[in-house]
């Protein structure tokens, strides 16, 4: 990030922990490798990115009066190359969650 100014430690902490809050981040008190004393908060991501993506994807396609128009023209004009063979198996991926009850892969 590109600040004019730095970023007060106060401000972050209230950030992370409010995506703690929310279940995107996750918090463990850990030690401190090398450096004896107190432990420290190691944060890290709830869950992988691209599940995030694919939830945020999923619920905008609900709002869609056609989903599949939406996502074939999303996939279209995406802005990195997706080969047929990826789309292909998405829909493989796709059958086989909708066979074990989820929703996607």
């Amino acid at each position: 990030m590109d600040y004019h100014r730095p970023v007060a430690y106060s401000t972050v902490a209230t950030v992370i922990g409010n995506l703690c809050d929310k279940g995107l981040a996750r918090r463990e008190l850990g030690d401190r490798a090398g450096h004896p004393g107190s432990g420290v908060w190691w944060y890290r991501a709830a869950r992988p990115q691209t599940e995030h993506i694919g939830e945020l994807i999923a619920a905008m396609l609900d709002y869609s009066p056609s989903p599949t128009a939406a996502l074939a023209h999303a996939l279209a004009t995406a802005r990195v190359a997706i080969q047929l063979n990826d789309v292909v198996h998405l829909g493989v991926m796709c059958r086989a969650a909708q066979s074990e009850g989820k929703a996607g892969p």
